[in-house]
């Protein structure tokens, strides 16, 4: 029997031979190192939502296949930073959001894309419910990918779905779409630059240095949002031990509060 040759081990459950899998698992892999994200943002996630939407309705003009899919990306933490219907107007549209929010799931509980998930369900023999990943909670097919950040690999913190098309192509409109969009990604900072490189000018020192490696932007104090929480937090600091020293000081400036029955000195 030839290795690209499909088998049945169980009734209806067709199976390639283990080194086929092997690879296919390999190169999923590949593509969530590949794709990962400099840095991500509520914007980021509009544009990409975007950029998925423009990708497919262009995909769909030279096809005769005109199918409108559902575009989903969110946090694992639960915010939907993009949703919309592309290509048409579905009767469906309620059941393929629950498809793209099944993958969703898959993505979230495993930390792949669905379709590494799907191939290693195949490869072991095992169907979803068998793992209890039972519909409409999981949906362990292609169309699910995973948002990671280049500088924290250990896990994911959101994902990309996905629903409307052939499994296989929803995860394939994913990957080409994040091929070509990430490597065009500007860093915020270098954005607010933009016009001073157009005039011919570096950008500027303080810009760069907000920037790492990578091009994603520096953590710093320097940063507005950080800056006005940490500024909030002194005050409050300040008030809190100016009242504090009040309390522990008597008008002679001897004892303590906790002598006079007032709040302890420590905090």
């Amino acid at each position: 029997m030839s290795e690209q040759t499909i088998y049945t081990e169980q009734p209806g459950r067709p199976r390639l031979s283990p080194s086929i899998y092997l690879e296919k698992l390999a190169s999923y892999l590949k593509e969530e190192r590949e794709h990962r994200f400099p840095y991500f943002t509520a914007a980021v996630a509009f544009d990409l939502g975007l950029a998925l939407r423009a990708k497919h309705i262009s995909l769909s003009a030279s096809s005769a296949l005109r199918n409108p899919i559902v575009i989903s990306i969110s946090t694992f933490s639960g915010a939907v930073l993009f949703q919309c219907v592309a290509g048409g107007d579905p009767p469906d549209a309620a059941d393929l959001a629950t498809w793209a929010a099944a993958k969703t799931n898959t993505v979230r509980r495993f930390g792949h894309s669905s379709a590494f998930i799907e191939c290693r369900m195949l490869a072991t023999g095992k169907g979803p419910e068998e793992a209890g990943l039972s519909w409409p909670q999981y949906a362990v097919v292609g169309g699910g990918f995973p948002v990671y950040l280049r500088n924290a690999p250990a896990a994911p913190f959101g994902a990309i779905a996905i629903a409307g098309l052939t499994h296989d192509d929803d995860h394939r409109l994913i990957v080409q779409t994040l091929a070509e969009f990430i490597p065009n990604l500007t860093p915020p900072y270098a954005r607010q630059d933009s016009s001073a490189s157009a005039a011919g000018q570096p950008p500027s020192e303080e810009s760069s240095k907000r920037l790492q490696r990578d091009g994603s932007p520096a953590r710093t104090a320097e940063h507005p949002i950080l800056m006005n929480n940490w500024s909030e937090n002194e005050d409050v600091a300040d008030q809190s031990e100016e009242a504090d020293d009040s309390q522990s000081s008597g008008e002679d400036g001897e004892g303590t509060g906790a002598d006079r029955g007032g709040r302890a000195p420590w905090r």
